[in-house]
């Protein structure tokens, strides 16, 4: 069990997800694919032994540790090298994972940020636009206008509001641009993740079946034997 882990890796994924139940059960497959020694294993009974042998390999580390400062020399059993080494890239990919949470996050704080210093830019700008609107109406005398004054000025009022309003959508169209660009990038990351696991276990698969026909060879050249 503890080889098929350390091939398939599972700790590349992050806990409780889909792909991470996915190499597990696919953990409990190669093991149940193999006839001698005989395993009949679930997913969930896989994955709570691998828990419970890390669980005690660290009790047992502990009183090596205890044995070694005091001179005694134990030696490690294979089982305990390869709980070490699992444990030991399970730390590193999730070092690993974290890092790239944090680089995320960074990333999507800057895209926000960025997308507010638009907005906030296009609504100055659009104070500023009425505000000046506002000044020149009033140091314009008031006098009586005329019916064609009357349309210019209905004309430009009109433009003027079309023009707030295309800021507007403006704003909301590259707010809308860069979420999708941010579900995109998302997506294309998690599809590349999955293709890979896939290509990783198919590969594992292949191994399996290669290692199952040799030994079957090796049998039948010892029964002729």
């Amino acid at each position: 069990m503890c080889r098929e882990v350390l091939v398939s890796e599972p700790y590349k994924f992050k806990l409780r997800t889909p792909e991470r139940g996915q190499v597990w059960e696919s953990v409990a497959q190669q093991l149940n694919s193999i006839h001698q020694p005989i395993f009949r294993v679930t997913t969930r009974s896989v994955r709570d032994r691998f828990s419970l042998l890390s669980t005690k390999y660290a009790h047992a580390h502990k009183l090596r540790m205890e044995e070694k400062a005091s001179g005694i020399e134990v030696e490690q059993s294979e089982l305990e090298k390869l709980i070490e080494e699992i444990l030991e890239r399970e730390k590193n990919a999730r070092n690993e994972l974290e890092s790239r949470e944090r680089e995320k996050k960074s990333k999507a704080e800057k895209e926000k940020a960025s997308a507010e210093e638009v907005r906030k830019q296009a609504m100055e700008r659009m104070a500023k636009r009425k505000g000046d609107d506002e000044e020149n109406r009033e140091k314009k005398p008031k006098i009586r206008r005329s019916t064609a004054d009357d349309i210019d000025y209905l004309r430009e009022k009109s433009s003027n509001e079309k023009e707030y309003r295309k800021e507007e959508l403006d704003i909301r169209k590259r707010e809308i641009q860069l979420q999708a660009e941010k579900q995109d990038q998302t997506q294309r990351q998690q599809q590349a993740m999955f293709s890979a696991m896939m290509a990783q276990i198919q590969q594992q698969q292949q191994q399996q079946q290669n290692m199952m026909s040799l030994m079957k060879t090796l049998m039948e050249n010892y029964k002729k034997a």
